[in-house]
């Protein structure tokens, strides 16, 4: 029974207990504790002399952070400045060396603005430390506190998590990274050795040892892509999907001809038409073979002009040597 003239708050059933897995003496005895404690914990916040301390406390970190922020300030100053005397000569040089191709100025924005961005982000973070730890002092405005906290942190761990949780995969896409690497320079060495007549197979010629390492080198890297695909980041979302599908159609609806060119270029190559040197014709044009790719054939007239024909027109045409 109750205490004359003292109303119970609450009280502790054997249901509360049986969910904690512990007697239900021993939960009411830990809540009562722990109800008192924050009592005593609310009036000591409340007392004048704390809430005078906790002020001159916020006073000195607003201080603190003030001297902080000068020092951001004139630190990255100087560090504009040391990029500005030094950068610039070895940019200088560079555009010189470049034919002015490539620009310092351009260099040199960049860096300014990744400086201004880098300078937002510490003064940002100070200035968020500094709200967060003042609003903490004080009861009133502590609960604004732990939301400006939890928002903060709420990203940055959710960031983390994914930074983590990405390691496996990022392994495996390293490790495709280099088969692909090590195995087109394999490639390319034995493609290399074919056509300098170095390494001979039978029934291959050496005319074919370029067309065939291209061929080879888009396998390896499709291979690659094909294997790599489901562990990019977010290759599993409908926009990732649906940019893919797009991308897909645009280049279908504007390779067609392309395609046609590097089919009829190969077929020509293994065919053995025509050879660099041979004077060809094709249709109304006569002269020389000088170039042979995979889209197009390059032809020195009698004339000594420079024809340039597409694969696909000589593969469905007449060619006579």
């Amino acid at each position: 029974m109750p205490d004359e003239g003292r109303e119970p708050i609450f009280r502790v059933l054997e249901a509360d207990a049986e969910f904690e897995g512990i007697r239900r003496t021993v939960l009411a005895k830990t809540l009562i504790e722990s109800i008192a404690e924050s009592i005593d914990d609310y009036r000591h916040d409340h007392q004048p002399a704390v809430l005078i301390e906790n002020a001159m406390y916020a006073a000195g970190s607003t201080a603190v952070l003030i001297v902080l922020l000068y020092g951001v300030f004139w630190g990255f100053r100087r560090l504009d400045g040391f990029l500005e005397r030094r950068v610039k000569l070895h940019t200088q040089k560079l555009e010189t060396q470049s034919k002015r191709v490539f620009r310092g100025e351009q260099l040199l924005g960049l860096l300014h603005g990744a400086l201004r961005m880098l300078r937002a982000l510490v003064v940002l973070f100070l200035i968020h430390g500094f709200a967060n730890f003042a609003l903490s002092l004080f009861p009133q405005t502590r609960y604004a506190a732990h939301t400006m906290f939890a928002f903060m942190a709420a990203p940055l761990g959710g960031m983390v998590d994914a930074v983590i949780a990405f390691i496996p995969d990022l392994v495996f896409l390293v490790v495709v990274f280099l088969i692909r690497r090590y195995g087109l320079k394999l490639a390319r060495g034995v493609f290399t050795a074919i056509d300098e007549k170095r390494l001979q197979i039978k029934g291959f010629e050496a005319d074919w040892a370029w067309p065939t390492y291209r061929l080879v080198r888009i396998g390896i890297i499709l291979f690659a892509l094909v294997i790599a695909y489901p562990f990019i980041p977010g290759s599993e979302s409908a926009a990732f999907k649906g940019v893919s599908v797009l991308l897909g159609v645009l280049f279908s609806l504007g390779s067609t001809s392309v395609i046609s060119n590097v089919i009829a270029g190969y077929t020509m190559t293994y065919r053995r038409a025509f050879r660099i040197g041979d004077r060809v014709k094709i249709g109304d044009t006569v002269g020389d073979v000088k170039e042979m790719r995979v889209l197009i054939t390059h032809l020195r007239s009698p004339k000594n002009e420079e024809v340039v024909i597409p694969n696909s027109t000589i593969l469905n045409g007449e060619v006579t040597n």
